[in-house]
């Protein structure tokens, strides 16, 4: 929000400024304007403004590093979860086929020793 200055005011600052004071340092003496009062005052609400934009800002981006970063890690969770999965079943597969393998031996074994008997 720009607030508009009166020609007066700008012309106040310069003669002060030709005295040697900052036209936004108030002064003790009983000449100090309203309208300098007033441009301190927005001058103030102008850095306050500013900063609590920035903050927001900052905010925002904090808060948009934490999505990205939860994001990536539940990511990461799924990817691990399908690994563990995927070696499990690869686990279960192995185990079926070590046992058909053993039970065929089993079998083997006992039809040798089903000749060896008959002979």
């Amino acid at each position: 929000m720009i607030i508009p200055f009166s020609r007066e005011s700008f012309v106040n600052i310069q003669m002060d400024a030709h005295q040697g004071s900052h036209p936004f340092i108030g002064q003790d003496n009983s000449s100090t304007l309203p309208d300098r009062t007033i441009l301190h005052d927005t001058s103030d609400l102008h850095v306050k403004r500013k900063r609590k934009i920035e903050e927001a800002q900052i905010a925002r981006e904090v808060e948009a590093n934490e999505n990205r970063i939860c994001k990536a890690v539940e990511k990461e969770n799924i990817l691990r979860r399908k690994a563990e999965v995927r070696m499990r079943k690869e686990m279960e597969r192995f185990d079926r086929e070590r046992r058909k393998e053993e039970e065929r031996l089993m079998r083997e074994q006992q039809r040798e020793e089903e000749r060896l008997l008959r002979e």
